[in-house]
């Protein structure tokens, strides 16, 4: 397997994080290194990154603090100093799977696959609003692709559960910034495309993902 950075952006997540580090510690195989990075957390959130990295996985573990709002740059920050191969992203309100890298990383024997994307499912909902959200949030299908072109209605994939190479990442110096509180994955897919690199979507590495549990959210 090639080496991973596994890279999380995290924002007030208090509630979903502590069941996100759980599932990064059960990864087999284990990533290269894991980079969370906090984006102005006022919850605890740092806190309980840092107590992560010190306790549980300090020799692989390490928490960035980027002070520009946005995903966009939490995730460009963790892209600045990966040393992996291959970086693949997740949420802070995701637990992937424990098999998650290893069924994400198979495609990249292609030299032509230049980014992997899994499957994200509905973590089980905890109120009548977060079951309402997982119907409509997130659908991904169950069957393996192929892509080599964005359209509205197939190709754009969320980074909710995404891998690139490290060195086509920082080629494209990562997500673009100004794109706004959403879109900025699937930007990136349309800039892989335009490039000719494929994105491989492999439907058993999967990530499964706390909707929102309020009308505000």
């Amino acid at each position: 397997m090639l080496s991973v950075s596994v890279t999380v952006p995290v924002l007030n997540a208090a509630r979903t994080l502590t069941v996100c580090l759980a599932a990064l510690e059960r990864l087999q195989p284990a990533p290269a290194e894991i980079l969370l990075v906090d984006n102005g957390s006022t919850d605890g959130s740092l806190q309980l990154l840092r107590a992560f990295a010190r306790d549980r996985a300090a020799e692989r573990a390490q928490v960035l603090e980027e002070p520009r709002r946005g995903a966009a740059a939490a995730r460009n920050a963790g892209i600045r100093v990966a040393k992996g191969e291959v970086i693949a992203f997740t949420d802070a309100d995701c637990a992937p799977d424990p098999a998650w890298l290893r069924h994400l990383t198979v495609p990249f024997v292609d030299p032509t696959v230049g980014a992997v994307a899994g499957r994200v499912v509905a973590a089980p909902a905890t109120s009548t609003l977060e079951l309402f959200s997982a119907i409509y949030t997130l659908q991904l299908p169950a069957r393996p692709a192929r892509r080599r072109h964005w359209m509205p209605w197939e190709g754009g994939y969320p980074t909710a559960n995404f891998a690139i190479r490290r060195a086509l990442a920082q080629e494209l110096e990562g997500f673009d910034e100004s794109v706004g509180i959403y879109g900025e994955d699937y930007d990136l897919c349309a800039r892989l495309y335009a490039r000719g690199t494929e994105i491989v979507y492999v439907p058993e590495a999967r990530v499964a993902h706390h909707h929102r549990t309020t009308l505000a959210g």
